[in-house]
């Protein structure tokens, strides 16, 4: 059945819809521009003169997290597009000022023991693997904590920040949890650039921002249920994802252990494994969105 809309509604809502496009597209020039001025280096020279592969990871997850966190709240919600576009706005900047915030998180805390940008620089594909899977994680999970309606303005702020630095959170311990259920030592490997290693890391973590983006997503509905539903989501989350890499060790790489794959440094193997921990992230995705759902139900 074709509906026929009023023509002045579908040009002001095209060229609203042009215009979000716009500004998510300026945020990320925006953003690339900024982290050119804020490191040392020269983007030209390392990016289209090197060639260098390390650097371009870590570049192009901080646009694809800028672009991914934006990506929920394009589309017109309010029935005023550009009341709308004006938000988009202002979450655009929210999100520029948290992730050139997060550099300094993953040079502090994710590797502290490793000068990430003269790994880079070096070439180090495990730092910039890890790197990308941290920000492309963020991004995720920031598109998640600006999706859905709160009660009040203040309260949608509130909660936005506190399930951010919730995400960020599990994000950094998903991390160190990682080294303590792998049987090698990680940190040792990133530094030494096993780009086996730093794939495995990086799939690890976006495979468990897919579940957190999950849980910190729809409207808010009372600290108590929203606080225990992510709770529970992230608990559900790691339990099932390891799991099913335990699996995977098991069924798929036959043959091979995640040690033995680390020692040889088999970065096809180890793509792989991230591969699939990533794909079976999304059905525990949907379980926990359809816990949360019934939790709201409930309630």
């Amino acid at each position: 059945m074709i509906h026929i809309v009023d023509a002045g509604q579908f040009w002001q809502e095209l060229a609203a819809g042009a215009a979000a496009i716009a500004v998510v597209v300026g945020y990320i020039a925006l953003l690339w521009r900024l982290v050119d001025r804020l490191t040392s280096c020269d983007d030209a020279e390392e990016l289209w003169t090197k060639g260098n592969w390390a650097y371009f990871l870590q570049r192009i997850a901080l646009a694809g997290a800028q672009g991914l966190a934006m990506v929920s709240s394009v589309a017109p919600s309010s029935g005023h597009p550009w009341q709308d576009l004006g938000w988009l706005a202002l979450e655009g900047l929210w999100v520029l000022v948290l992730l050139l915030a997060v550099r300094w998180l993953v040079d502090l805390v994710v590797l502290r023991d490793v000068d990430n940008l003269q790994a880079l620089l070096a070439g180090n594909l495990a730092v910039g693997a890890v790197e990308a899977g941290f920000y492309l994680g963020v991004g995720a999970i920031l598109g998640g904590t600006l999706s859905g309606d709160a009660p009040s303005a203040g309260v949608g702020f509130a909660s936005t920040a506190v399930f951010t630095v919730l995400g960020l959170g599990t994000l950094v311990g998903v991390y160190f949890l990682h080294e303590l259920l792998t049987p090698y030592d990680v940190r040792e490997a990133i530094r030494r650039g096993s780009f086996a290693a730093g794939l495995e890391v990086g799939g690890a973590l976006i495979a468990i921002s897919i579940v957190v983006r999950m849980a910190v997503s729809g409207d808010f509905t009372g600290w108590g249920p929203d606080l225990l539903t992510f709770l529970l989501a992230v608990v559900v989350a790691i339990v099932a994802l390891y799991g099913f890499r335990w699996l995977i060790d098991r069924v798929v790489l036959t043959g091979r252990t995640t040690r033995s794959i680390q020692a040889g440094e088999e970065a096809v193997a180890s793509a792989t494994l991230a591969g699939l921990f990533v794909i079976a992230a999304l059905p525990v995705a949907a379980v926990v969105g359809a816990f949360v759902t019934s939790v709201v139900t409930v309630g």
